[in-house]
């Protein structure tokens, strides 16, 4: 394993021994264990998500899901990170944390629509047979709610 992996998996484990030995076994049995490999995993690719729900393209989105569902992406971890970065542009928006970068990218969303429905796809995860879904029906009701 890279080095860096040790890192990532340190800094997204909760300051939780047993978080980060699951991680770091769920990484070993899936082989994957480059930097990027674990990002992936992670749901650390918040950006590109973002970047392709600026696109105001369904299909786009429902393909980068897929992209990150085919590279073994988590998305337990994904959602948190989105919420995460959701929150920060919130308080941004609000003038609470004004050295958040994402900024230009806040200002087309609507924030709160997608905290609820990220919410909600989060709570989904552990009764849906297929992983992505909850996100997918997230992102397709998002887009529908936005252009209505």
């Amino acid at each position: 394993m890279e080095d860096e992996l040790f890192a990532l998996i340190a800094d997204h484990s909760d300051h939780s021994f047993r978080d980060a030995t699951k991680i770091l076994e769920e990484l070993s049995i899936q082989s994957k264990l480059t930097l990027q490999e674990g990002k992936n995993f992670l749901g650390l690719l918040k950006e590109n998500f973002f970047a392709a729900l600026k696109k105001n393209s369904i299909k786009d989105m429902l393909a980068w899901i897929e992209e990150f569902s085919q590279s073994g992406g988590n998305f337990k971890n994904l959602i948190e990170s989105l919420l995460a970065e959701l929150r920060l542009m919130l308080l941004a928006k609000h003038g609470i944390k004004t050295e958040i970068l994402s900024e230009k990218i806040a200002a087309d969303l609507d924030i709160v629509l997608l905290m609820k429905l990220l919410t909600e796809a989060y709570n989904n995860l552990k009764l849906s047979p297929i992983e992505s879904l909850p996100l997918e029906i997230a992102i397709v009701e998002y887009y529908n709610r936005k252009s209505s």
